[in-house]
Protein backbone atom coordinates (compact mmCIF):
# COMPACT_ATOMS: atom_id res chain seq x y z
CA UNK A 1 0.00 0.00 0.00
CA UNK A 2 1.13 3.49 -0.71
CA UNK A 3 2.26 5.86 2.02
CA UNK A 4 -0.72 8.20 2.35
CA UNK A 5 -1.19 10.21 5.54
CA UNK A 6 -3.22 8.20 8.03
CA UNK A 7 -5.72 11.02 8.41
CA UNK A 8 -6.51 10.65 4.69
CA UNK A 9 -6.47 6.86 4.65
CA UNK A 10 -8.54 6.03 7.73
CA UNK A 11 -11.63 3.97 6.91
CA UNK A 12 -11.27 4.35 3.15
CA UNK A 13 -13.59 2.32 0.99
CA UNK A 14 -11.95 -0.16 -1.38
CA UNK A 15 -12.87 2.09 -4.29
CA UNK A 16 -10.84 4.95 -2.80
CA UNK A 17 -7.83 2.71 -2.17
CA UNK A 18 -8.04 1.46 -5.77
CA UNK A 19 -8.37 5.02 -7.06
CA UNK A 20 -5.33 6.22 -5.10
CA UNK A 21 -3.28 3.22 -6.25
CA UNK A 22 -4.20 3.88 -9.87
CA UNK A 23 -3.44 7.59 -9.57
CA UNK A 24 -0.08 6.78 -8.01
CA UNK A 25 0.63 4.49 -11.00
CA UNK A 26 0.05 7.44 -13.33
CA UNK A 27 -3.50 6.71 -14.46
CA UNK A 28 -5.51 9.87 -15.12
CA UNK A 29 -8.35 10.88 -12.78
CA UNK A 30 -11.30 9.89 -14.94
CA UNK A 31 -9.78 6.59 -16.03
CA UNK A 32 -8.76 5.87 -12.42
CA UNK A 33 -12.34 6.44 -11.24
CA UNK A 34 -13.69 4.03 -13.85
CA UNK A 35 -11.06 1.37 -13.22
CA UNK A 36 -11.44 1.56 -9.44
CA UNK A 37 -15.18 0.99 -9.79
CA UNK A 38 -14.54 -1.85 -12.24
CA UNK A 39 -12.00 -3.46 -9.88
CA UNK A 40 -14.45 -3.33 -6.97
CA UNK A 41 -17.23 -4.68 -9.17
CA UNK A 42 -14.99 -7.65 -9.94
CA UNK A 43 -14.40 -8.22 -6.22
CA UNK A 44 -18.16 -8.10 -5.63
CA UNK A 45 -18.87 -10.43 -8.56
CA UNK A 46 -16.32 -12.92 -7.24
CA UNK A 47 -17.84 -12.76 -3.74
CA UNK A 48 -21.33 -13.13 -5.19
CA UNK A 49 -20.38 -16.35 -7.01
CA UNK A 50 -19.10 -17.73 -3.69
CA UNK A 51 -22.30 -16.60 -1.98
CA UNK A 52 -24.47 -18.37 -4.57
CA UNK A 53 -22.40 -21.54 -5.15
CA UNK A 54 -20.71 -21.91 -1.75
CA UNK A 55 -17.32 -22.42 -3.42
CA UNK A 56 -14.59 -20.01 -4.44
CA UNK A 57 -14.53 -20.04 -8.24
CA UNK A 58 -11.58 -20.39 -10.53
CA UNK A 59 -11.27 -17.72 -13.19
CA UNK A 60 -12.89 -20.11 -15.70
CA UNK A 61 -15.78 -20.86 -13.31
CA UNK A 62 -16.19 -17.13 -12.69
CA UNK A 63 -16.42 -16.52 -16.43
CA UNK A 64 -18.89 -19.37 -16.85
CA UNK A 65 -21.10 -18.15 -13.99
CA UNK A 66 -21.31 -14.62 -15.41
CA UNK A 67 -21.58 -15.91 -19.00
CA UNK A 68 -18.55 -14.00 -20.20
CA UNK A 69 -15.55 -15.21 -22.12
CA UNK A 70 -12.48 -16.34 -20.24
CA UNK A 71 -10.64 -13.51 -22.01
CA UNK A 72 -13.12 -10.99 -20.55
CA UNK A 73 -12.53 -12.46 -17.09
CA UNK A 74 -8.78 -12.16 -17.65
CA UNK A 75 -9.23 -8.48 -18.56
CA UNK A 76 -11.35 -7.88 -15.44
CA UNK A 77 -8.70 -9.50 -13.26
CA UNK A 78 -5.95 -7.47 -14.96
CA UNK A 79 -7.79 -4.25 -14.03
CA UNK A 80 -8.21 -5.62 -10.51
CA UNK A 81 -4.45 -6.32 -10.22
CA UNK A 82 -3.65 -2.85 -11.55
CA UNK A 83 -5.92 -1.28 -8.92
CA UNK A 84 -4.65 -3.54 -6.12
CA UNK A 85 -0.96 -4.20 -6.79
CA UNK A 86 0.32 -7.21 -4.92
CA UNK A 87 -2.99 -9.07 -5.12
CA UNK A 88 -3.00 -12.02 -7.54
CA UNK A 89 -6.74 -12.59 -7.59
CA UNK A 90 -9.84 -11.00 -6.10
CA UNK A 91 -10.34 -13.86 -3.63
CA UNK A 92 -8.72 -12.31 -0.53
CA UNK A 93 -10.60 -9.03 -0.92
CA UNK A 94 -13.79 -10.90 -1.82
CA UNK A 95 -13.48 -12.81 1.46
CA UNK A 96 -13.08 -9.45 3.21
CA UNK A 97 -16.07 -8.02 1.37
CA UNK A 98 -18.25 -10.99 2.34
CA UNK A 99 -17.20 -10.68 5.98
CA UNK A 100 -18.01 -6.97 5.97
CA UNK A 101 -21.27 -7.01 4.06
CA UNK A 102 -22.62 -10.55 3.88
CA UNK A 103 -26.16 -9.39 4.58
CA UNK A 104 -25.93 -6.87 1.73
CA UNK A 105 -24.14 -9.04 -0.86
CA UNK A 106 -27.25 -9.14 -3.05
CA UNK A 107 -26.93 -5.36 -3.52
CA UNK A 108 -24.13 -4.83 -6.03
CA UNK A 109 -23.85 -1.11 -5.22
CA UNK A 110 -22.63 -1.95 -1.71
CA UNK A 111 -19.32 -3.01 -3.31
CA UNK A 112 -18.55 0.66 -3.80
CA UNK A 113 -18.81 1.52 -0.11
CA UNK A 114 -17.24 -1.40 1.76
CA UNK A 115 -14.31 -0.27 3.89
CA UNK A 116 -10.86 -1.52 2.89
CA UNK A 117 -9.11 -4.11 5.07
CA UNK A 118 -6.62 -2.74 7.57
CA UNK A 119 -3.58 -4.09 5.72
CA UNK A 120 -4.41 -1.90 2.73
CA UNK A 121 -4.50 1.21 4.93
CA UNK A 122 -1.03 2.70 5.47
CA UNK A 123 0.46 2.73 8.93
Amino acid sequence: MLGYPLSVARDLPLTAVAFLNLQHAGVGRLKAMRRSADACATIWAFAYVKHKTDTWPTQAEYADYWRISERSAQREWAVFREAFPGEDSPERLARWMLSEMSARIEDQSSALTVTAPADLIPA
